[in-house]
Order: structure tokens, then sequence, then C-alpha cells
């Protein structure tokens, strides 16, 4: 029961030019290399398709391994980038078909520079048929290649899925410096790279969560003593403390559709879930009862949310239903259920599960037939995350007392780790789109 009684508290838009890029105002973050994720992949995904992606001609090295290193993430790709038969080719017509049997598409393109821009032209090609199934140009500043990377993958792995991809987004975590007491929020790309430094405290910082517009993070800080929810403007840095008033508040959520954040407080002794209405301030209480009720999350249509409560004994997933005010419970195995999200389908939930001993494990639940299965390969998880298209869904863990972000595919075949560099990673949350 201590876990539970602690009381845990992109680039949005980008289409095929990037060119507007280049007017979007400077965020006030600082860039922290040393914060960078190194990524290990401990979990290869059996039977994918196999994908090849060349250098593009006229860029860099490492262009390429960002597309592919996106590709194999989504477990539905097996991508590869060394070892190729024919290499910098500007266009499909160049293509020896003959050499790549072993292969069922090919990304290739060539970057040339333009109006003080860079201009990217790719194609993916399947290699069966030899048909181009896109062919598309983006242009960016050249500072933002990573960007155009990402994108790249994200339109390859939507021409050949069918669904979106998540790998042009950011995701937001907790950094705890290894070598000072002090704490950081930083925003980085979901492969780990590129973090940017939004606040940093020497006191702890829990619990961040975007709002629907990718725009704020709200989250838990420490700085006055106790635990209370602030909010904060990713662009300028400007923050605001929404909870001064007594008793701790932890766990923030928003609404939907951004106009409400709910929140655990104990401003009335126990510990009850409230809902705050951002445009005025307001709060009512939103779950009441004499047990502790913490870990609220809205579901994406807006009318139920679930919680974790040891309102049955032990701590336990329950739904809360909005209209009618009534509250059913969804895990029933283990002494600990709890930290659950909808998907964004709303077909699952996924949560933190104790499996047995003390092991707490990363599992999914699918909500129409109340079926679990644990997805994780590691055994003290926390805080999971869907992406946008609830394909992936990251989570924190920890080994040996340091910390570290997970990445997992959401039917359990690919997982992947993300440590820090320099320090211990925790609690990640996906920027919507």
């Amino acid at each position: 029961m201590q876990r539970f009684y602690v009381i845990t508290t992109a680039l949005v838009g980008l289409l095929v030019n990037l060119s507007v890029l280049a007017n979007e105002g400077t965020p006030v973050q600082v860039r922290n290399h040393n914060g960078n994720l190194s990524m290990v992949i401990t979990k290869a995904a059996a039977g994918a398709a196999p994908i090849s992606v060349l250098e593009f001609a006229g860029q860099a090295p490492g262009f390429n391994q960002v597309i592919a290193g996106d590709l194999t993430r989504s477990a539905k790709f097996a991508s590869s980038t060394s070892g190729l038969a024919q290499t910098r080719l500007t266009s499909s017509k160049q293509l020896d078909l003959k050499l790549w049997q072993g292969t069922n598409h090919i990304v290739l393109g060539k970057v040339s520079p333009g109006n003080g821009m860079l201009r990217y032209q790719y194609e993916l090609v399947d290699v069966k048929t030899g048909r181009t199934l896109l062919r598309e140009q983006v242009q960016a500043p050249a500072n933002r290649s990573r960007e155009v990377a990402h994108l790249i993958a994200d339109k390859v792995y939507e021409v050949l899925t069918g669904v979106k991809g998540d790998f042009s987004g950011k995701i937001a975590y907790v950094l705890k410096s290894a070598t000072r007491q002090f704490y950081q929020i930083q925003i980085a790309d979901t492969d780990g790279q590129a973090p940017i430094t939004v606040f940093k405290a020497t006191q702890p910082i829990m619990s961040p969560v975007w709002s629907p517009n990718g725009k704020q993070l709200a989250y838990v800080s420490f700085e006055t003593g106790k635990a209370s929810i602030y909010l904060q403007n990713i662009a300028t840095g400007q923050r605001e403390e929404l909870t001064p008033f007594a008793g701790f508040s932890s766990a923030p959520a928003f609404s939907p559709d951004g106009k409400y954040l709910a929140f655990t407080s104990s401003m009335q002794g126990n510990a009850d879930i409230y809902q705050m209405h951002l445009a005025s301030r307001k709060i009512s209480k939103l779950i009441e009862h004499n047990a502790i009720d913490t870990e609220a999350s809205y579901a994406p249509d807006g009318k139920s949310l679930v919680f974790t409560s040891d309102r049955g004994g032990s701590a336990q997933v329950y739904e809360f239903d909005i209209a009618s005010q009534s509250a059913k419970r969804l895990t029933f195995a283990g002494k600990f259920s709890g930290k659950a999200v909808f998907s964004p389908n709303m077909r699952s939930i996924a949560f933190i599960q104790n499996t047995h001993g003390y092991h707490y494990q990363m599992s999914i639940m699918n909500r129409n037939t109340g079926t679990v299965q644990v997805l994780s390969n590691t055994f003290n998880d926390d805080s999971p995350a869907f992406s946008p298209s609830g394909s992936m869904i990251a989570y924190g863990s920890s080994h040996a007392g340091k910390g570290f972000l997970a990445i997992v595919s959401s039917d359990g075949r690919f997982n992947m780790q993300l440590p820090a560099l320099n320090g211990t990673v925790s609690e990640p949350t996906w920027q919507p789109k």
C-alpha cells in the first residue's frame, strides 16, 4: 500500500510544407544536450515488414537513420539503412528493383537549397509493383532537419498502415540531475533527442500533463514546501500556481476540451478529486468518498474519468460517469492497480498493476472483454501515456535506483528504453496533436 499512499501526484500541425517554421517564435527554453536520452531496444517486433531508407542525396549522414528509427519503433517495420544495394539516389527512376527483393518498400530522396531554406524531396516505392506510393516535397530551415525526418516517417507510416504516425510529436518528462539536487521538466523528440528544459527547481517536480492544444503544461511542484499545481505556457515560460490553498494538490488532468482541470486535493482534509474551471478558476468537488481517491484521467469523449481508489480495500482502478455521478470498479487482480489512462479510441485503458511480489508492470485492459495483458518487460513501472494515435505507450520505470523512460507498442510487440545520459527520468506525457 505504500506505493499508493504516497499519492503520486510537436510540432502540431506540420503539413507537407514546413516553411512556416521559419516565422515561429523561439521558445524561451534552453536546449540541454547533456540531457539527451539514449535508445536501447529491449524487444524487437517479430515479423515486422522490411523497409529500406536510403541516405538522402545532399544531406549529411544520419538523416535517414532518424526516419528508419521511427519506423522501427512502431513495431510494424524492420528498417535498414546500412549495406544497401544502392545509396544516395535522387529519384525512383534510378532504382534497380532486381537488387531490392529482400525489402518491401524503399524510401529515398534528395535535399537542395532554395529561398534560404532546404527543400526535401522524397518518395516511397513499392518494390513488388514498382509503384511510387508517395511523392512529396517539404521545405524547412536547415536547423529543423530532425523534425523533417520525423514528419517523413509520419507520412510513410500513414500511407503504409492507414494510421497517422506519432513520430513528429514531443514527450515531456521529469529529469532529476545525477550530479546536483535539482529537478527539470524537459521536452524532447519522441526518440528522446533534442531536449529543452521548460522548468527547473531544487524541490521535486512531478506529474506533468499537456493541455489538449499542446501549448501548456500543468504539473506538481514542491517549491512552496507543499505539493501544489502550476500551469505553464511553453512558448513564453509564464507560469501560475493554480492551487495556493491549504493542503496538498496533485495529479492534474485536463478535460478533452481544455476547459477543466481535474486534480486530487486534501483542502478539506480527505484526499478527494476536484474539478477546476480554468477560465473562472471556480472549483467544485467531483468525486467524494471517505477513502483516498486520486489519479483521475478523463475519457477522450469527456463523459467519464478513470481514477485510483482504495474504497474496496486495496488500490484499484474505477471509472466515474459524470452524468450519473456513479463509479464502477474496473480492476480486481493484485494488491495495486492505478495510474490508468484511456486509449484515444477508448477501447482500452493502460494502467500499472502489481503482478506479483514487488513487481509493478505497465498493462493494458480491453474495456469490452476485461482481459488484461502485461506489456512491459520491466518491474517498477509508473505513469503510462498513450501516443496521439494510440499505437504506442510511454511510461516510466527504474532499475537499481535509476529511472528511465520506456516506449512499448500497444500490442506489446516492441519495447525500448530511453535512459538519460546524465540523471534519472520519469513520468512521461505525450504531446497531443
